[in-house]
């Protein structure tokens, strides 16, 4: 009689076949989670796929909608922890549905702890892929440190059990199971699961806000963007302001409690960090070498400034990279008459020494503190002044180690005091009679043989040439911060200068029919007009600031949306 013939099964049979028996087993050991006991509890699933058939990106969709600016100032989408304790994140795909089983854990004042277990149900395949521990997550944005422990199949599945896998799954199934795993990178799964997870918390606390606002708080359990189901409408309140007041402490307690600790200062703390250094650590020595200072940054730091100087060993060194021309009979533009006073004040009554480089400008941004036991250097983008301190977006870092005689951080800066100039005081009558906050203030440069708007539209209105009147119009349209007429660039006379000093562009046009015209970005205006005052046209256009000439273009649609785009910061041009 003939054997019957056994119909060998395919790779993708062995894999879905192995897979179903392991989260059998998964299940039974109370490591893992059916998918129909996960849609009977609280679910969060993200409506629809994305046009390309992946899954929504809800985040980058929120801002399209609602506007980048106004989504990142919010104070909702600052929040990470999710007003859901526990439940899944269900996200869709063409191919794929993702089951992101959570549960939050050891909360405290300023973090949290986040448990992930990673489901893939594709066709009749439904199991665990990987547990993702996230241990302590700040609870509002930014995020500080924090530390990720992962597992996947091999890790809690064949290792533990090896004897059971071993009897009851052949290699080849053992390596079946490992298939779906190896198809991606094990890390950057990792990563892009935190990180969705997080971003659809900051989605929800974000759109639960903006309905209950709108007195439609209803809305948040079903919307364009995600359903919620099997939701006791149990909430996880969060103050964010108590957070930051707690993260700011817990900051510090770090920063004077650890040593070779380093870590990101939190976006406009800068201020808050060296004062309470100051006062809390007993410092003596405070360093700094900055581009700009304004009094409004003096005046943050103003008592705790004097109370390193009442100290016997007490010593403050500021570096100023905008005194550069400090003792020329015009010192520039950089810094203004009521900062001037105020270093001036600084020096006779604290005794701080001043100092300024002058082979070029100095930019960088360096503030160095010390105790008899603990020194502390901070290095980023913060100058001294109420701006970098209250409201821009600065990156400043922070390292703690134990001072000794000779460290790199310090030795940093005597080099760079040994190649500047002392300044013991100020010629105050030098400087401009205005009260700057930053230094954004002095890019206005308002001593400049400036024109009206109104004188500028009049000279506009008497050219006969229409396409050259429209498109010296649209500038206007922009709002430059000053028109000047003496633009000082041999190259470019006749020509007219607008500073748009919001953007950092400076565009030169002419009132001559057939002239092209010239726009380039600038960090510092001084240093731009000094770079390009001899360049002939064809060199500024492949100078290092240039970014476009443009031509006579008698289409003025195309034309408009061609200089719209130079104001648009979201457009790379």
């Amino acid at each position: 009689m003939a054997k019957k013939r056994i119909k060998e099964k395919s790779q993708k049979e062995v894999i879905e076949e192995s897979l179903k028996r392991m989260q059998k087993y998964l299940e039974q050991k109370g490591i893992a989670s059916g998918r129909i006991d996960l849609e009977r509890k609280t679910t969060i699933e993200i409506v629809g796929v994305a046009e390309n058939g992946k899954e929504r990106l809800i985040v980058p969709e929120l801002k399209d909608k609602y506007g980048s600016d106004n989504i990142e100032l919010d104070e909702d989408f600052q929040v990470l922890i999710p007003f859901i304790s526990k439940g899944t994140v269900v996200i869709n795909s063409n191919k794929v549905k993702n089951y992101e089983e959570y549960e939050i854990y050891d909360v405290t004042e300023t973090k949290f702890s986040l448990k992930i277990k990673d489901y893939v149900k594709t066709g009749n395949i439904f199991a665990l892929m990987l547990i993702i521990d996230v241990k302590s997550i700040s609870k509002v944005a930014p995020v500080f440190s924090y530390s990720i422990e992962s597992k996947n199949v091999q890790d809690f599945f064949i290792n533990p059990y090896k004897n059971m896998v071993e009897i009851n799954f052949t290699n080849y199934e053992q390596k079946a199971i490992l298939e779906p795993l190896m198809a991606d990178s094990h890390e950057y799964n990792i990563t892009a699961i935190v990180c969705n997870v997080i971003s659809i918390f900051r989605a929800m606390n974000y759109l639960k806000k903006k309905y209950e606002e709108s007195n439609k708080p209803s809305l948040i359990y079903s919307n364009e963007f995600f359903r919620i189901n099997n939701w006791n409408g149990k909430v996880t309140e969060i103050s964010v302001g108590d957070v930051l007041i707690n993260q700011k402490e817990d900051l510090l307690r770090e920063l004077i409690n650890k040593d070779n600790f380093s870590t990101v200062i939190p976006r406009k703390q800068t201020a808050f960090v060296l004062k309470e250094l100051i006062k809390r650590n007993n410092i003596n020595i405070f360093f700094a070498a900055v581009g700009f200072v304004y009094k409004s940054g003096l005046k943050i730091l103003e008592e705790e400034l004097k109370q390193i100087s009442e100290k016997p060993n007490g010593n403050i060194e500021i570096i100023i990279g905008a005194l550069q021309h400090f003792d020329a009979e015009n010192p520039g533009s950089k810094i203004d008459r009521a900062t001037v006073i105020k270093i001036n004040e600084m020096i006779e009554t604290l005794g701080i020494k001043v100092y300024t480089y002058q082979p070029s400008f100095y930019h960088g941004k360096y503030y160095y503190l010390q105790s008899a036991n603990k020194a502390y250097v901070i290095v980023g983008s913060s100058n001294i002044s109420s701006t970098a301190f209250n409201e821009n977006y600065e990156l400043d870092v922070i390292h703690t180690f134990t001072p000794k005689l000779n460290n790199n951080f310090i030795n940093w800066f005597f080099q760079l005091r040994s190649e500047s100039k002392k300044v013991t005081r100020l010629d105050v009558e030098k400087f401009k009679t205005t009260n700057w906050a930053s230094e954004q203030d002095s890019f206005l440069h308002i001593d400049k043989s400036t024109l009206t708007v109104e004188t500028v539209r009049n000279e506009i209105n008497q050219l006969t040439d229409d396409d050259k009147k429209y498109r010296m119009n649209l500038w206007l349209e922009h709002n430059p911060t000053y028109v000047d007429k003496n633009v000082k660039v041999t190259a470019l006379k006749n020509y007219i200068m607008f500073v748009y000093a919001t953007n950092r562009l400076v565009v030169f046009e002419s009132l001559i029919s057939g002239n092209a015209y010239y726009i380039f970005r600038y960090d510092d205006l001084d240093i731009l007009l000094e770079e390009i005052s001899h360049m002939t046209k064809s060199e500024m256009i492949l100078a290092e600031y240039s970014t476009k000439r443009g031509n006579h273009i008698h289409d003025r649609e195309k034309l408009k949306r061609k200089i719209d785009k130079f104001f648009c910061s979201s457009v790379d041009i």
